[in-house]
C-alpha cells in the first residue's frame, strides 16, 4: 500500500469514522429554492440528466415555485437526501421526524473542496440512489475566517463552524450498511437468494414465511408448496429446511 493509499484510508476513518449518518441515500443535482416556510422536500427540483433541455425544464419549475413563494430565484446545487426509514445517526437508529436533507450550492468552497471531491473519489455519477454513509466537515470558507467563522453551535451550545455533509462510504446493500453500524439485531444476509429477488427483500420475507408455517400448521412439504404458490419461488427441500433454521 502506497503512502497516499494509506493516507486515504486514514482520512476516510477520521473524517467519516463509524459515526455520521448511515442510510438510504439519494444524491442529485438540481435547483434549490430558499423560501421561508418551504419544506426541504418541496423546495428542491432535481435534474435527472445534465442536458440543456432537462436543466431548463427543472429551472423553470424552480423559478415558478420561487415566484409563488416570494423567494429570490433558484440556486444550482447538489442535494443529499437520507431516508428516515432504515437510517442510523451516530451508530443509533434514527429518530428524525422526516428524511434529512443536505444541500450545497455548487459555487461554494463547501462544494468545491468537500462535496465534489468526495463524489469523484467514490466514482458517483448523479443522480445516485443507494446505501451509504454521510460524514461532516467544517465549512472551509468559514474555517478560514477563524473564530469569526464559528456561526453555528454544537449540541451543547458551544460555537462551531458550520458543517458540510458529504458521502464518505457506499454499501452494496442494506445488510452491509447495518453491519457497518454494528446493528447486531439486523437479520444476517441469507446464504441463498432466489432468482429475481434482492437479498433485502428475501430476508424480509423469511420471518413471514416462518409465521405462515406456524399459523397454518404446515409440514415442510406443505410449506414448500405454499412458498411456490404464494411467492413464486420453487425451492428444493434442502433450501426449505435451511430457511427454517
Amino acid at each position: 500500500m502506497s503512502y497516499w493509499d494509506e493516507f486515504d484510508k486514514a482520512d476516510k476513518e477520521e473524517s467519516g469514522g463509524s459515526g455520521g449518518i448511515v442510510g438510504n441515500l439519494t444524491i442529485e443535482p438540481g435547483y434549490k429554492v430558499y423560501a421561508s416556510g418551504a419544506s426541504n422536500a418541496e423546495s428542491f427540483f432535481p435534474v435527472a440528466a445534465l442536458g440543456k433541455n432537462e436543466r431548463t425544464a427543472a429551472k423553470r419549475k424552480a423559478e415558478a415555485y420561487a415566484q409563488e413563494m416570494g423567494a429570490n430565484g433558484a440556486k444550482w446545487a447538489v442535494q443529499i437526501r437520507v431516508a428516515k426509514e432504515g437510517g442510523f445517526s451516530g451508530g443509533k437508529a434514527a429518530t428524525w421526524n422526516e428524511d434529512r436533507f443536505f444541500v450545497t450550492d455548487t459555487w461554494t468552497d463547501a462544494f468545491k473542496k468537500v462535496v465534489r471531491p468526495a463524489l469523484v473519489a467514490l466514482g458517483m455519477d448523479l443522480p445516485f440512489k443507494g446505501w451509504g454513509r454521510v460524514g461532516f466537515k467544517n465549512d472551509p470558507f468559514r474555517e478560514a475566517q477563524g473564530e469569526a467563522g464559528k456561526t453555528d453551535e454544537d449540541a451543547d451550545g458551544n460555537p462551531r463552524f458550520p458543517l458540510v455533509a458529504y458521502p464518505t462510504e457506499l454499501f452494496a446493500s442494506q445488510a452491509e450498511a447495518l453491519t457497518a453500524v454494528g446493528d447486531t439485531d439486523a437479520p444476517a444476509a441469507p446464504a441463498f437468494v432466489p432468482e429475481g429477488w434482492t437479498a433485502e427483500d428475501w430476508v424480509a420475507c423469511i420471518p413471514q414465511i416462518k409465521e405462515e408455517k406456524e399459523m397454518h400448521g404446515l409440514n415442510n412439504a406443505q410449506l414448500r408448496e405454499h412458498i411456490t404458490e404464494t411467492y413464486g419461488v420453487d425451492l428444493p427441500m434442502a433450501r426449505v429446511i435451511e430457511l427454517l433454521k
